[in-house]
């Protein structure tokens, strides 16, 4: 009797808060462990490497020992190589339609859509040491994907993005992670992302 009382009482806050979300907000997991040191639109608006003036478009998380990084979710590798000013670079397309069902356990459950409409995002892994994945790679939530380095960075850290379109150039379709400076996270924790600031 008493599980079942926890059971519903569960399901009625999961009712609850899905209702109270955002449509355009996700859930994603944590890709490192560390220290954030400067969330989404911290500081000043600096220039892009593609000379743009911008608010901090992700999260820089910190972590001395350099750990692996893992996919924030499920996607196909779009992009592993150097980019200027990101260096050793990881860039992962993830999709799903309203229809799909998502299965328990799953990285991105609790994800809530616009209806009838394909959401796509993409996520990048910037200053990475190294990285061990391939363009058109199929991933899954918290895969290993690289290593946490400084390559064109001066810290060991990682720079992860959540994007609503691929351009690079296109300061509208950010999305911005709720983490502060100096929480410590931890690798596979969910996260909360929804529309930039």
């Amino acid at each position: 009797m008493r599980c079942k009382l926890l059971v519903v009482l569960g399901t009625f806050l999961v009712v609850l808060v899905m209702g109270l979300m955002p449509v355009s907000a996700y859930w994603y997991s944590c890709p490192t462990s560390g220290w954030v040191t400067c969330p989404t639109g911290c500081g000043p608006p600096r220039c892009t490497a593609h000379g743009i003036y911008a608010p901090h478009r992700g999260v820089d998380i910190a972590n001395s020992s350099g750990p692996m990084v893992g996919a924030a979710f499920r996607g196909y590798v779009v992009y592993a190589e150097w980019r200027t000013g990101y260096g050793r670079t990881v860039e992962i397309k993830h999709w799903r339609s309203p229809t799909e069902p998502l299965r328990i356990g799953e990285i991105g459950e609790g994800e809530v859509f616009p209806a009838s409409q394909t959401v796509e995002r993409w996520t990048r892994y910037a200053h990475l040491e190294s990285y061990s994945v391939s363009v058109g790679q199929w991933v899954i939530g918290n895969q290993d994907i690289g290593q946490m380095g400084m390559t064109a960075a001066s810290v060991v850290h990682l720079h992860w993005e959540v994007r609503g379109t691929p351009d690079p150039q296109d300061s509208l379709f950010w999305y911005h992670i709720n983490l502060t400076r100096g929480q410590q996270v931890s690798r596979g924790q969910y996260v909360w992302v929804e529309d930039g600031p």
